[in-house]
């Protein structure tokens, strides 16, 4: 093998590697919005989101950034070596959801600081409705 072939096995190793780790992001944040966790669901979704951005990034130019957020003009270099006949999965709207996401999760991180308002309060849903309805809808056998 030579030294091409062995940086090109290296990289998709570490790509698939991000693939499976997105992939237990995705169930991790899956669980946290089933346990009404809804600031960790955020958060861990929002990891995901920069898991599989990444990837692209890795296997088009051999590095990714290592920071949360990514820039216009990076990811402008990055479209412009997408293969054609991978455009169809459009690349653009992986970037708008990180960009739209990454208020979330940082809000779903910290809550707003300057405000004292926790993510809890910000991310929840109404809990007690939801016992009620399961109540109603036989349920739950005995009232919490």
């Amino acid at each position: 093998m030579n030294q091409k072939e062995a940086r090109d096995e290296k990289l998709m190793a570490m790509a698939v590697s991000f693939l499976n780790r997105t992939e237990n992001k995705l169930y991790e944040a899956e669980n946290h919005l089933n346990g009404y966790n809804y600031p960790e669901s955020v958060s861990v979704a929002q990891e995901c989101k920069e898991l599989s951005i990444k990837v692209p990034f890795l296997l088009l130019q051999e590095k990714y950034p290592k920071r949360h957020e990514f820039e216009e003009d990076e990811f402008v270099v990055i479209l412009k070596k997408i293969p054609e006949k991978l455009e169809h999965l459009n690349f653009p709207k992986l970037y708008l959801y990180s960009k739209f996401w990454l208020n979330f999760y940082t809000t779903a991180k910290y809550g707003l600081e300057k405000l004292g308002v926790r993510a809890e309060k910000l991310f929840k849903r109404e809990r007690q409705n939801y016992l009620q309805r399961m109540r109603i809808n036989g349920d739950l056998r005995r009232t919490s």
